[in-house]
């Protein structure tokens, strides 16, 4: 067996994404205690660290704007020939044969992304349980995509590549103490992305052969999707909590009138 096929055996057995996922909560909690009363000391702008930060940043961003040019021109392609019905369905499995690729190694990229969480452990700063939630999910509900032999994983893999291009982006800016007045657009762009992709998904349960051809309770692939939509639905409200919580505040301080001294 080839190096190749070694690999593609180990990063889709059910074990390597459960016990990473296990491994990566673990290590949050470690660290989030051993920080709890650390100050997060002041970065320097001009620093090894923060040329690490912005380095992996932008490699995020340029790997999420060719993973979405990529997969968004096979998506267009397929939709342009064929009628709605088939492109719901995939009969002849071409959009699967052309995703996949950017299926797997979008999944494999989650992996990398654990990268975010050790640069907030760094500048000693603890990581919420938002974000513990969204990467060790990430890479179970990635590898479920990747394994469920569907067509349906291009909803997550181009709206998240579109995201991501975007708001990694926006922390290389971020990273070079460029201030701008623009996250709560990424929020919010993050909490569309998630709306988009579970009434997608539930399109092409409902709308599609899916039911038709697959049991409800036994088939992997309704489990898989099923499972993503509720992982999904999760996050949005861990978002919309986190938004209400940061921005809504902000916009409460602005209203204070400034007392005179």
């Amino acid at each position: 067996m080839e190096f190749k096929d070694k690999f593609d055996t180990f990063i889709m057995d059910w074990k390597t994404p459960v016990i990473s996922s296990f491994l990566y909560m673990a290590y949050v909690q470690y660290e989030n205690k051993r920080i709890s009363q650390v100050t997060p000391p002041q970065r320097k702008k001009f620093s090894l660290l923060t040329l690490m930060m912005v380095l992996h940043n932008l490699i995020l961003c340029v790997f999420s704007g060719i993973v979405f040019y990529k997969t968004y021109n096979i998506l267009l392609d397929c939709y342009k020939k064929s009628t709605f019905y088939n492109f719901l369905n995939d009969g002849n499995k071409f959009l699967y044969k052309k995703m996949i690729f950017w299926t797997k190694l979008f999944y494999l990229s989650k992996y990398y992304e654990i990268i975010d969480t050790i640069i907030l452990h760094v500048n000693k700063k603890r990581t919420s349980f938002l974000q513990m939630y969204h990467h060790a999910g990430a890479i179970i509900c990635c590898w479920m995509l990747a394994k469920c032999e569907s067509h349906v994983p291009w909803i997550f893999v181009v709206l998240n590549s579109f995201v991501h291009t975007i708001m990694y982006a926006y922390y290389s800016l971020t990273c070079l103490g460029i201030k701008t007045k623009y996250k709560h657009l990424i929020t919010k762009m993050q909490m569309t992305q998630f709306v988009m992709g579970n009434i997608f998904i539930l399109i092409h349960i409902f709308k599609g052969d899916l039911l038709k051809n697959e049991n409800i309770f036994t088939s992997f692939k309704v489990l898989v999707l099923l499972s993503n939509v509720f992982y999904v639905a999760v996050l949005f409200g861990l978002f919309n909590q986190f938004s209400k919580q940061t921005y809504s505040k902000r916009i409460e301080e602005r209203k204070k009138p400034i007392k005179n001294e």
